[in-house]
């Protein structure tokens, strides 16, 4: 599958950035695994911790509060704070709970995926550069919650599985 996606980005001529709470590094490292994947796969931040997610991505503290870190809210900024962070055409992002306790009152299993990016038939982000649209104007974005069984790493697997999944739908 993510051949087919970096198949699809190189044809754009479009790249992406992921920000992952409940994966912990293994999106970015499953999208960094084929070859060429650094002319594609801009960066990533672990943002396991909130003040990291405010911090250093940029979320807003008060979405954090008012929608909880487990959100699809919540879930939607860390995509678009990644992407405009590393200057990407697409953010991707995980947040969640992986157990085996719950967090803010959501059970273990349950988490948000959400990617942010470019229309896939709209310009490019170096289109949009040279014409000066503001790149939320050719944004769209797409949430999807997950809700995972099994034990913690069975839990990161599936949304690392259903990241992959949203960003090639994304770029269909």
């Amino acid at each position: 599958m993510i051949d087919i996606i970096y198949a699809r980005l190189r044809e754009l001529g479009q790249t992406v950035a992921v920000a992952e709470s409940i994966t912990g590094g293994e999106l970015v490292a499953e999208l960094s695994k084929p070859a060429g994947a650094s002319s594609i796969l801009r960066g990533g931040v672990v943002a396991y911790q909130n003040d990291v997610k405010v911090e250093v991505l940029g979320v807003s503290a008060a979405l954090i509060a008012t929608h909880g870190v487990v959100s699809a809210e919540v879930a939607r900024e860390m995509a678009a704070k990644v992407r405009e962070r590393f200057a990407a055409d697409w953010g991707l992002a995980t947040t969640g709970v992986a157990g085996p306790d719950s967090l803010e009152g959501v059970a273990p299993g349950v988490a948000y995926i959400a990617v942010v990016g470019a229309k896939v038939n709209g310009p490019t982000k170096a289109e949009v550069a040279k014409s000066e649209v503001a790149r939320s104007e050719v944004a769209r974005s797409e949430v999807a919650k997950v809700v995972a069984t099994g034990a913690r790493p069975e839990v990161r697997e599936t949304c690392v599985k259903e990241a992959i999944g949203l960003l090639a739908k994304a770029l269909e």
